[in-house]
Parts: C-alpha cells; structure tokens; sequence
C-alpha cells in the first residue's frame, strides 16, 4: 500500500508533469484576455465612428429640411410668379383686342378728308398712343417677370 511520502511524490511527479501544459493555458489565456481588450477598444472605436456618422446624419437631415423648405418657397414664387405672368398675358389680349378696333378707326378718319371729325380722330389717336404705351410697358413688365421666373428657376 502507499503511504503518505509515496502519495506525496506522485503528487509532485504529476505536478511537475502537468505543469508546463498549465503554464501553456495560462499563456493562452492571458495572450486570448489581450486579443478581447483588442477588440473591445476597436468596438469602442467603431462605436465612436457610428456616433460621429449619426450625427453627421442628423446635420444632413436638417439641410435636406431646409432645402426642402427653401423650394417650396421657390416654388411659392413661381406660382405666383405664373399667376402674375398669366394676369399680364390676359391684360395684354385685352388691350391688344381694343387697340385693333381703334386702329381701324383711326386709319379710317384719318383717311377720309370729307369727314369732320378730326377733332374726334384726334382724341382716338391720343387713346390709341396712350393703349401703346401701355402695351409698351405691360412688355416690360413681362419681360421683367420672365428674367425673375428664369432666376428662380436656376
């Protein structure tokens, strides 16, 4: 039977057997502790990364927000910047309507040397060039408003 002293060297025997494979697992796992602080800090990195990318999301949010903001209020303009060029078109038909029955009267009064209205065809020339500057400057205008939509337009 063994006694103590024999249980006591197999103890060490074994010991010293598996020491080297103990000393191995350590290692390992000290070098495995080492490789997650690793990747911890890289997760930390990446992490910070993601909060620098969302807030870089959040300020283009806000940009698109205000650009957003900004053509529908462009788009505002051009409506009414239709709506104004429409009413400028409409006022000019008109004016272009009543300026061709004037025009035939004056030609014909003009024209007509036993007529006594002179006078009469005067007045009528005087509306007339009157109508034609008014013609003249609803030109402008819409030449104006057209330089104003092609700018909000660009």
């Amino acid at each position: 039977m063994l006694d103590a002293e024999d249980l006591k060297q197999i103890k060490n025997v074994m010991l010293e057997a598996i020491e080297p494979f103990l000393t191995k697992i350590y290692n390992k796992q000290m070098e495995h502790d080492e490789k997650f602080e690793q990747i911890d800090k890289r997760f930390e990195q990446v992490d910070k990364r993601f909060d620098q990318i969302d807030a870089r999301l959040d300020k283009l949010e806000a940009r698109i927000d205000n650009l957003e903001k900004d053509v529908a209020e462009i788009k505002g303009y051009h409506k009414n910047l239709e709506k104004t060029l429409e009413m400028i078109k409409r006022l000019f038909t008109d004016i272009t309507f009543k300026v061709k029955p004037l025009e035939d009267k004056v030609f014909d009064l003009e024209n007509n040397p036993e007529s006594a209205q002179k006078e009469y065809a005067a007045g009528i020339k005087q509306e007339f060039e009157a109508l034609k500057d008014r013609v003249t400057r609803l030109e402008k205008l819409v030449n104006q408003v057209c330089e104003a939509e092609e700018k909000y337009k660009s």
